[in-house]
Parts: structure tokens; sequence; C-alpha cells
């Protein structure tokens, strides 16, 4: 499986090699039919992937609900997307878990990273110390940035940062 973000520069390319692929029920005619998947593997970056979810077929559309887990992907494979704040990301390893439904065609959920180990300079290349301008960052990712919940029991920072993005967690019982 093959994933190509041509709208980044330089262009995004990452390949899922999967171990494992099941789609189960699948018929895209029948209303109230649900399609059970799921797919996991690894990225060309050693990174753990699994997928899940269903395909709900109504009258007119689909619903869906999909959970996907992404362990220890390299951070530095994100640099077309960092480039856009100003910045490149030098190292560091990142966990995100996506909790997502689109139901009547609305679209809700939940996205959780947790990065370890982040180091980034200035994407103009003069800055070389590990850190990044809290003025190119927008205020909410900042602040975000700041909040480390992961703490040893003397209040010391392991260097990890929980983000959460989302406006609800889906029921996603039979994704999982």
């Amino acid at each position: 499986i093959v994933f190509i973000d041509r709208a980044t520069e330089p262009v995004f390319r990452e390949v899922l090699d999967p171990i494992v692929v099941a789609v189960q029920n699948l018929d895209t005619t029948l209303p109230g039919n649900v399609s059970p998947f799921r797919a996991r593997g690894t990225s060309t970056r050693d990174a753990g992937v699994s997928v899940r979810g269903k395909l709900m077929k109504r009258v007119e559309g689909f619903d869906l609900r999909l959970k996907v887990s992404v362990k220890a992907a390299d951070l530095t494979a994100l640099n077309p997307y960092a480039r856009r704040g100003d910045f490149a990301i030098t190292a560091g390893r990142g966990d995100a878990d996506v909790d997502l439904g689109i139901e009547n065609d609305a679209l809700s959920g939940q996205v959780e990273l947790l990065l370890s180990g982040l180091e980034a300079r200035s994407a103009a290349g003069g800055d070389t110390s590990g850190r990044i301008d809290p003025a190119a960052l927008p205020v909410r990712t900042a602040l975000a940035l700041l909040k480390d919940r992961r703490r040893f029991n003397t209040g010391v920072s392991r260097g990890q940062i929980v983000i959460i993005l989302g406006n609800r967690r889906p029921e996603c019982k039979d994704a999982a």
C-alpha cells in the first residue's frame, strides 16, 4: 500500500508493507450492510501501523468508523509538512492514535499524538540549537508543546509531548 501526497515539497511518500489485510462482507449496494476491515503492517521507516474499521452502507452514501494506530514513527519523515511551519525536524519518534467517524456526512473524532525525543531547527538552516522559534508556531500548538503530562515522581520531564485534537471520540467498539 503506497500513500503519496504531491501537495508537499518535497513529495511525501510512505509505503505500508502489510502483514495482515482482511475485508469482510463487502457490499456497497445493500443498505444496512456492515463491512469490517483491518490491516496491520510496518512502514518503510519501521513504524508499526494498524488500521481497523467498518464501512456501513446507508440508503444514500456511507458511514465509516476508523481507528488507526501508528507506533514508533520516525518524525523526520514528516519534514515535508513541518517545512510549512518554517522548521525542520532533526530527530524524534512518535505514536499516533486516530479514532474517526463519519456519520450522515459529518466527521467527528480524536487524534492523540505522543512525541518522544523531538528535536527541530529553523528550516533556514542557520539555527542548529535544536530549538524552534515559538513565534513561528500557532499559539494553541505552542501551548500544547509546553504541556508534558508524563513525568517521573520527581517532576522531571521525560521529554514526551502529548497532543490531543478532536471534537469528540466516536464509538468505535466494533473497529477496535
